[in-house]
């Protein structure tokens, strides 16, 4: 039995391990044997179960390709389930995909093994922990307590059709004073609900191991329980998702840099997420008029809406206080550059304006305001939709300027840029987006914002620290240059969980460096954060400093959660 505290880490996981009931080598012969098992008799598919009591069951469950077998055509319904085996079976019932990270979470769970991405999902999800920080115990069997509170986290997102658990529902398992604290609550919970039941003497046995027949009756349940995971298509995923896999509630906007029109919507392609371009076209010039970027593109917003996308191009003022003030301060400047957005809106078929005006004079904070007021009211006419980026309120003059409740009544959506908590000439050196931050900014913001009118900015970079001349400076790294100094590197990253990143620290060229690190965990944390807060969308800056497995990553958090 493993200890308290290790159950405890291992509820999420646990529970995704229950909904599918695939043993190791079931899992091995989904993947390599999955001709062989198609062709087995449907009404018939094993061999051993004719005397198990969850004989229909399996049977249900292996036609709907929730449950395979082990090979040779046995079931083998008595054998535990190990905590990978459920974990697999989990992220396949909710229809999770296996996400082949970047960076490992345990030691004894290699990149090469088979269960790799599958852990990988649910470790990003939230949904599986590991036994201590560096070891996962892949092979380590289930008990019923340890599946059951775990099943009881995997299912929540989906469950507020069930039976509450306070409310009446049969008598406590006779033996529930042998349920741990951290299980009793699920145990509670998956009873009232009606997916786990008692034995002959209701009795729960809760340090048992967890066989494969009875995971076959807790996901029958659960099934008949939530009828939308019966299908590729569950309801869960319909709401989440589009034809093409992205979320069709929730604004995916993905910011254009040092990219070619071309390598932009390749990786916006790539994302299968993205469904709203943001390509930096426009900037305030030292004249108080627009000047265009020399990457403006017109065909970009034809391959754009082909695809069903959205473009909201991007407005700068290229940090430039002086100039935005002198602009915005006077009515006549700021109702011709009003008038030259507008005008450029309707030129190039815009869907949207995205304002990014930075480094503002916190004494001319109402001026930005009335300018975005007035902006939105003319775009408005035009059907023109109307963003605005602003950075977390520090209590400093960076982000003084800017009247979030003012900005929130008047710009259809504010994008609270979450990163830069440490900024590239920042005196201390740590992360550009901890968790904590952001959820301190997030939660800032929507007192004065409505959630539906937020859009949550991820990083898609990272900075590595080091000390010159007693004093802090910082390279940027994209996540994918990040990745390729760490394996050069060959460091070894420490997971923070309070800060939800890696952290890690190594010598390059004499020099001893500290990244703060961005992955698809890091960032699969902060989605799913923002989600519960109920926001309206994410941005990304910038298009193409990703890895792949973050876009698999983020793709599982918004189907889940």
């Amino acid at each position: 039995m493993l200890k308290v505290n290790r159950t405890f880490r291992t509820l999420g996981m646990m529970a995704m391990s229950l909904v599918i009931g695939v043993s190791v080598s079931s899992c091995i012969s989904r993947d390599t044997h999955a001709n062989a098992d198609t062709t087995q008799a449907i009404l018939a598919p094993f061999q051993d179960i004719g005397q198990s009591y969850a004989k229909s069951q399996i049977s249900d469950l292996y036609n709907k390709q929730i449950l395979s077998g082990v090979g040779n055509g046995l079931f083998e319904p008595a054998r535990p389930v190990t905590r990978a085996e459920f974990l697999t079976m989990l992220d396949r019932l909710l229809h999770i995909q296996p996400v082949q990270a970047s960076i490992p979470a345990f030691s004894d769970v290699s990149p090469d093994s088979w269960e790799y991405p599958w852990v990988q999902a649910g470790i990003n999800l939230q949904l599986a922990y590991g036994v201590d920080s560096h070891t996962f115990a892949p092979n380590s069997p289930v008990t019923r307590e340890e599946a059951a509170a775990m099943l009881a986290r995997a299912i929540q997102p989906l469950a507020g059709n069930l039976q509450s658990a306070t409310g009446a529902g049969p008598a406590p398992f006779a033996d529930m004073n042998l349920v741990h604290s951290f299980a009793s609550t699920y145990v509670q919970q998956m009873q009232a609900w009606g997916i786990i039941h008692g034995d002959e003497q209701n009795d729960f046995r809760p340090m048992d191991p967890l066989t494969r027949e009875e995971v076959a009756v807790m996901f029958e349940n659960v099934l008949q329980k939530l009828p939308a995971l019966q299908s590729n298509t569950s309801a869960a995923a319909a709401t989440a998702t589009n034809g093409n896999g992205t979320s069709a509630s929730l604004i995916q906007l993905g910011w254009q840099y040092n990219q070619s029109t071309a390598d932009f919507e390749a990786s916006v392609q790539a994302s299968n997420t993205i469904n709203t371009l943001a390509p930096r076209w426009f900037y305030l010039g030292k004249n108080g008029q627009i000047q265009v970027s020399g990457t403006l593109d017109s065909s970009l917003v034809t391959w754009a809406h082909q695809n069903g996308k959205h473009v909201w191009a991007l407005v700068g003022n290229r940090f430039d206080m002086d100039t935005t003030r002198q602009v915005l301060s006077q009515e006549n400047q700021r109702q011709q550059l009003i008038q030259q957005l507008a005008g450029y809106a309707k030129q190039y078929n815009l869907d949207g304006i995205n304002i990014d005006f930075e480094n503002l004079d916190p004494n001319h904070a109402s001026d930005f305001s009335t300018f975005i007021q007035e902006l939105a009211s003319v775009l408005h006419r035009q059907n023109v939709l109307l963003s605005v980026d602003i950075p977390p309120d520090s209590g400093t003059d960076w982000s003084q300027p800017f009247n979030d409740q003012a900005l929130g009544q008047s710009a259809d959506y504010l994008v609270m840029m979450g990163y830069d908590e440490h900024w590239a000439n920042d005196p201390t050196a740590g992360s550009v987006s901890s968790l904590p931050w952001l959820d301190k900014g997030l939660t800032t913001l929507l007192v004065h914002v409505p959630a539906q009118k937020v859009i949550v900015g991820l990083p898609f970079y990272t900075r590595g620290w080091y000390q010159t001349n007693g004093q802090s400076s910082s390279t940027e790294y994209s996540i994918a240059q990040e990745e390729n100094v760490v394996k050069q590197a060959n460091a070894s990253l420490i997971w923070n969980d309070s800060l939800g990143q890696y952290v890690t620290q190594f010598a390059t060229g004499g020099t001893s460096q500290t990244v703060w690190v961005e992955d698809s965990r890091s960032l699969s944390l902060k989605a799913h954060l923002a989600l519960t807060k109920g926001i309206a969308g994410f941005a990304y800056w910038y298009m193409g400093g990703e890895t792949a497995d973050v876009w698999t990553s983020l793709s599982n958090v918004f189907r889940l959660k």
